[in-house]
């Protein structure tokens, strides 16, 4: 590891990533799916083992790429501009927008936000507006960030 610095666990990345959980639960569906209907082998249940590799490299390369920016990628400091509350029903899911500079350069993006960190209050959000926060910046793609205390 670089310099003492810690990268999220593959269980954390899966919890707090949007695009990771998807693929496991994608992954999971198959194992589910295919057994069910491989007795008559109809043609769903090719495509749901063709499917089922994808996701896993999918998730594996998912985990590596965090790790990864957690490892290597600088630590700014960003501000959150921006708060809202998606949607108004269903799992607590908020949406920031944070404003940060990176190599001279201010940028302004959107992260939602939820996971084993949220309550499903809207009121017991744990950001506040001008709040400061730590993003880690893909230094490949300054524009691709992760809020360093939701993954470690």
């Amino acid at each position: 590891m670089d310099d003492g610095r810690k990268a999220p666990s593959a269980w954390t990345v899966i919890k707090e990533d949007s695009f990771a959980l998807v693929c496991v639960v994608i992954c999971i569906t198959v194992l589910l799916f295919v057994p069910m209907t491989i007795v008559g082998i109809p043609p769903e249940a090719y495509l749901g083992l063709a499917v089922l590799p994808v996701g896993i490299l999918f998730l594996a390369w998912r985990v590596l790429t965090i790790r990864r920016i957690f490892l290597h990628g600088p630590e700014v400091e960003a501000t959150i501009a921006k708060i809202s509350y998606l949607p108004p029903y269903g799992p607590p899911l908020w949406e920031l927008e944070l404003k940060y500079m990176y190599e001279g350069r201010e940028y302004k993006i959107r992260q939602e936000v939820f996971g084993r960190r949220m309550v499903p209050w809207r009121e017991k959000v744990p950001y506040k507006l001008s709040d400061k926060t730590v993003l880690v910046v893909d230094p490949r793609k300054p524009e691709r960030t992760f809020l360093k205390d939701r993954f470690l």
